[in-house]
């Protein structure tokens, strides 16, 4: 295997989303992860969805652990933090999402393990930042779009905020951004042979992603809009899907040309950005009678035919079959023991040199699968192993 990071020895201590993502686009990238879990493992190898007659394999294991080894090891105890320590003396990456406090406890954090190892990359991951008086506290996804101003900037005008998204685009984009931090700070090991923490947290990342809506510039009063520019953007069509087209500013004019609706154009109600956002109301109704006369797929090709943004609204299983996801392999297939087939996305990346690698080269681990193995390798004999189990440190 010559993939990019097949030279890197990763420690995973992560749990949830954000932190098992970041360790598994290091291992895509062929990075050995060695993964600590407890007795109990990682805790959403018991969440739902469960996969049916699967035990300890539900569908976020599954989803964020590939290409990983995974052992178990109660680190609360002495020889448990021992067998960290000899995995962390041999390894590039840490990564560990344990709230800040627990890591303090139990002697896991940056100060504690770089002096085992002055050349690791120490990535920390929580939720709030690792400084200020909310470090300790625990943060996961939709607390963040709520905290963040994610949700309020969501709502509609006189409704409820937005539920609950399966879209958990704040671990998603924090664990991607936490993996750019390290690969950074392994590039700058190279030239100073010193490790140093980089930090990636949820709420940081959240503001990332406003990052339009948060700049501010002397003598401009506000922000840019969070919300839309008051121009409807998806209609029913005929066969009862939807169709989304971007018209937002100086598109109007061309948008319209695309549809056959030039006379909208020299409408005075619409011939200003002003004017469309004012009768908003009159336009949704014109054009959703327009719409609804043909089925979305036409009205797709008859924009996108013009260069125009546009799209049918799909349902996310459409994606599997969709001619541009396939032509980029953006999904990857592998077999899971016990499992067979499955079907997942792939490094959100590409890179020339790589193409042909094969990016899952490890099943998702069950827990403890690797225990014996990786405690070999670090020299321990059977009989040791077999007291650690009797300590209660193994599984």
């Amino acid at each position: 295997m010559t993939l990019p990071l097949s030279h890197i020895r990763v420690v995973e201590i992560c749990q949830h989303l954000a932190g098992p993502m970041t360790a598994m686009h290091l291992a895509d990238q062929g990075a050995d992860v060695i993964k600590i879990e407890p007795h109990a493992g990682d805790s959403t190898r018991g969440d739902s969805p469960a996969i049916h007659d699967t035990p300890g394999m539900g569908l976020r294991i599954l989803t964020f652990n590939r290409n990983k080894r995974a052992i178990v090891v109660d680190y609360a105890k002495p020889h448990g933090l021992e067998i960290v320590h000899a995995l962390v003396r041999r390894a590039d990456v840490f990564v560990i999402n344990v709230r800040v406090g627990a890591r303090q406890r139990h002697g896991l954090t940056y100060e504690d393990l770089a002096a085992k190892n002055p050349r690791l990359v120490y990535a920390s991951i929580t939720g709030f930042g690792d400084e200020g008086p909310e470090a300790d506290l625990p943060g996961n996804d939709m607390t963040i779009q709520a905290r963040s101003g994610d949700l309020a900037a969501r709502r509609l005008p006189n409704s409820s905020p937005p539920g609950q998204t399966s879209l958990w685009h704040i671990d998603m984009s924090t664990a991607m951004l936490a993996f750019g931090a390290i690969v950074l700070a392994l590039y700058e090991r190279d030239r100073t042979g010193k490790g140093q923490k980089v930090e990636a947290n949820l709420l940081q990342s959240a503001m990332a992603l406003q990052a339009l809506q948060l700049t501010r510039a002397s003598g401009i009063a506000g922000g840019y809009p969070a919300k839309s520019d008051g121009l409807p953007s998806h209609y029913p069509c005929s066969d009862g899907r939807y169709i989304y087209m971007g018209a937002g500013g100086d598109r109007w004019g061309t948008v319209c040309g695309a549809l056959g609706l030039e006379a909208l154009v020299e409408d005075p109600r619409f011939s200003t950005q002003e004017k469309r956002v004012h009768n908003d109301g009159v336009l949704r109704e014109i054009l959703a009678r327009y719409f609804a006369t043909r089925p979305a797929a036409e009205w797709e090709a008859m924009l996108k035919s013009q260069r125009q943004y546009a799209s049918v609204l799909n349902d996310i299983g459409d994606l599997y079959d969709d001619p541009q996801v396939i032509a980029n392999e953006m999904i990857v297939q592998f077999e899971q023991p016990g499992m067979g087939w499955v079907k997942a996305v792939n490094a959100p990346f590409r890179m020339s040199e790589h193409l042909e690698e094969q990016r899952v080269w490890r099943s998702v681990p069950t827990l403890g699968q690797h225990t014996k193995e990786v405690l070999q390798e670090l020299g321990y004999s059977p009989a040791r192993i077999e007291f650690l189990k009797a300590e209660g440190v193994l599984a």
